[in-house]
């Protein structure tokens, strides 16, 4: 007996010795050579499963690890590592009973605990993973996987101080665990600690090279600090290292959108697509991109899909994307309600607000990304400086770092105080507006790009008015600002907040915007010399197949006729001329502008066109107020939703309902007729001119005094409550 012992101890050692190199081949062959001689060797069964395992053959690793256990049910060891293999299988539920029964017999098996609350953690069961990484800790206060993965379960669990703290301790244990650098990287991303992501992500990935997750989350903080093309450089490290990561094409994706790089973005949509056809989270960025080059193949088909998706609440749709798909208010709020609850939910963590210390002026404040050459700089820096500082007392907190320009000067110097935020958490900025007693907290972007609606989460102020034009689906926004035809009574189920309304419209104007004196001829924008020139400067992503169908049978029943339009790129132009040329219009009567100086030479070019057509649904509202402060008459088309009505709400304060329209057929009408009368396009035009000057739209000091009549109404609500 003791001549056949010996070969096969020395075969199981020199297995070991095999595995231990690399060489999990040689190491099997000599184990199945063993378990030939001797089938029940559970030693030779447990290293075989366990080789298996390692080379992600996880159905033998569990058939092999299996036979060894039930050879030696009371093994502690190896319950553990099936447990572990049904782990890395996905078998979760397998997985937990095997950890469970390793524990059982061996309650102080330190792996298995923290394996045990990783299981439990990929299943959502995040307080009981914690227990699991407790019990480990109080075996071993030091252990880093424990530390670091509990960490990771307080980040999910928005505890991100306590997240920090563990993480201080595992770094000091293990200085040289990327995996704890990445994680402190992702708790300081989540309270924007931006720079201090990024030096931790850097760190992780100095000690790891080929740490993708990092290089994923490298990205997403550059991005935030909008360095896009670094961040596009890190996504691209992350998917040569994992090809199949289809979170970092998404990413790289939407920052490539952002800088309007419309075709590398639709790239890596697809690649994400196509590694995951069923991430529904992709489809509204794939789409959103897709319409801003004017492609629309497959239009119908992802419009109702993206509808499905919504009122399914089956993914998180971004509530913007939605504008220009659909019209129907209920979409609207229930993507943005839907958006609110998973990304921006009700957070108590600073408890309620302290009691309101009653001054004599109403404090307000306004928080935005953009103020700066945006829209909303332009249209918003009249109202800013125009408010009655005896009677309010106005701050900005703004969420980018504002630049020299002279508009941001300007928007700077409209306010008492001008607080920059950006390197701040949103715990931060609330607790810093709580404390200097605002009355009323303006949200002045509503769920769109950069905005931060985790300050208002977490209640900064007694009243949060959503300034922005839809509803952002948020039980912590108590009103939005209305007027009576951009959100009528009849659609007032369409918005989550309640509906604060001013006369005339809720849209802001500027009348000290300059126009340049001179204007351009007509051959220095490609347009011809003769001819009508229908204009829309809106964004691409809001022209429609629908609407393209309605402009291109103007272009043929007015001759000498273009349709001048802004360029979204090569691509974008190259579609349209497609679309035309299939509709039978020469693509040569589109014409394309491109960008110009300043803000007063394009309001100047503005003077070379006949009427500005504008989308549906997603309406003009800077472009149909910059066109008519340059003398251009507006035909709109009126539905359901606020972003189709925006438009028709301007030309009613300048007293020119004559152009607002109720449907495409009397839309196309409505052109026709003064595209086609010279006469009656002048008289329009004339009346413009006067309205302009007589009418509410463009009186400035008049809207600030509506918006600060609503803003007395809304703390006289809340001094009556009180």
């Amino acid at each position: 007996m003791e001549n056949s012992r010996q070969p096969i101890a020395l075969m199981l050692k020199e297995a070991y010795f095999d595995f231990n190199k690399g060489e999990a081949l040689s190491a099997k062959i000599k184990l199945e050579k063993i378990l030939k001689i001797q089938h029940r060797n559970v030693e030779v069964l447990q290293l075989l499963g366990v080789i298996y395992a390692t080379e992600k053959d996880f159905t033998n690793a569990i058939s092999s690890l299996s036979k060894a256990i039930k050879l030696s049910p009371a093994s502690s060891k190896l319950l553990f590592n099936r447990g572990n293999a049904y782990y890395e299988f996905g078998k979760y539920q397998e997985a937990i009973e095997d950890l469970e029964k390793s524990l059982l017999i061996n309650n102080q098996n330190i792996n298995a605990l923290v394996l045990c609350g990783n299981v439990r953690k990929e299943c959502g069961h995040k307080l009981e993973a914690i227990k699991n990484y407790d019990k480990a800790l109080s075996i071993d206060s030091n252990y880093y996987e424990a530390l670091v993965n509990k960490a990771c379960v307080l980040i999910e669990l928005a505890d991100y101080k306590k997240a920090l703290e563990l993480l201080q301790t595992a770094i000091k244990v293990q200085p040289n665990f990327p995996q704890a650098y990445s994680n402190r990287g992702n708790a300081l991303l989540s309270i924007n600690k931006l720079e201090e992501a990024v030096a931790n992500y850097e760190k992780a990935i100095a000690i790891y090279p080929d740490y993708s997750d990092a290089y994923f989350n490298l990205g997403n903080a550059l991005q935030r600090l909008m360095k896009f093309e670094e961040s596009i450089a890190s996504y691209e490290k992350a998917v040569l290292i994992n090809p199949n990561n289809a979170d970092a094409y998404l990413n790289c994706g939407n920052a490539q959108l952002k800088m309007r790089r419309l075709d590398e973005a639709l790239v890596n949509y697809k690649k994400a697509l196509s590694i995951n056809p069923n991430a529904k989270e992709v489809i509204d960025h794939y789409v959103l991109a897709k319409t801003a080059v004017c492609n629309w193949n497959e239009w119908a088909l992802e419009v109702d899909k993206l509808n499905k998706i919504v009122m399914n609440y089956e993914a998180v749709v971004e509530p913007f994307t939605l504008l220009s798909l659909t019209d129907k208010v209920g979409i609207h709020k229930q993507a943005s309600e839907f958006f609110s609850a998973k990304k921006f939910p009700t957070n108590d963590s600073l408890g309620p607000l302290p009691l309101r210390k009653l001054g004599e002026k109403i404090k307000v404040a306004f928080l935005s990304a953009d103020f700066s050459e945006h829209p909303m700089g332009y249209n918003f820096v009249g109202f800013f400086e125009n408010i009655d500082r005896s009677k309010f007392e106005v701050i900005a907190v703004s969420f980018i770092q504002v630049s020299d320009s002279p508009l941001s000067k300007r928007l700077v110097a409209a306010f008492d105080a001008f607080k920059m935020v950006y390197k701040m958490a949103d715990s931060e900025v609330c607790q810093w507006i709580r404390e200097q007693n605002v009355d009323i907290a303006v949200d002045m972007m509503g769920p769109t790009l950069n905005n931060r609606q985790g300050i208002f989460a977490m209640r900064c102020a007694p009243v949060q008015v959503n300034q922005f034009s839809w509803t952002s689906g948020a039980p912590y926004m108590d009103y939005i600002i209305a007027d009576p035809v951009s959100m009528p009574e009849e659609y007032a189920d369409g918005y989550s907040e309640k509906l604060a309304y001013v006369p005339h419209t809720l849209f802001a104007t500027d009348d000290k915007r300059e126009v340049a004196e001179r204007t351009p001829l007509r051959s220095e924008e490609g347009l011809p010399e003769h001819g009508v020139v229908f204009c829309c400067f809106n964004s691409s992503h809001k022209i429609t197949p629908e609407v393209f169908d309605v402009w291109m049978r103007i272009l043929e029943k007015v001759p000498d006729s273009v349709l001048w339009i802004r360029s979204a790129g090569a691509s974008m132009e190259k579609n349209l001329c497609a679309e035309a040329q299939s509709r039978g219009v020469d693509p040569k009567r589109m014409v394309f502008a491109g960008k110009v100086p300043s803000m007063a030479d394009h309001l100047a070019r503005y003077r070379l066109a006949d009427l500005f057509l504008d989308t549906f649904p997603f309406c003009a509202q800077t472009t149909a107020s910059d066109a008519l402060w340059a003398g251009v008459p507006v035909v709109t088309c009126v539905g359901e939703s606020s972003m189709s009505r925006i438009c028709a709400s301007l030309l009613h304060a300048l007293d020119m309902t004559e152009l607002v329209t109720r449907s495409l057929q009397e839309y196309e009408s409505k052109v026709l007729e003064l595209a086609n009368d010279g006469t009656k396009l002048q008289e329009v035009r004339k009346k413009l001119h006067v309205q302009k000057a007589v009418a509410p739209l463009f009186n400035t000091a008049l809207y600030t005094r509506n918006i600060e009549n609503s803003f007395i109404n809304l703390i006289n609500l809340v001094e009556t409550i009180e």
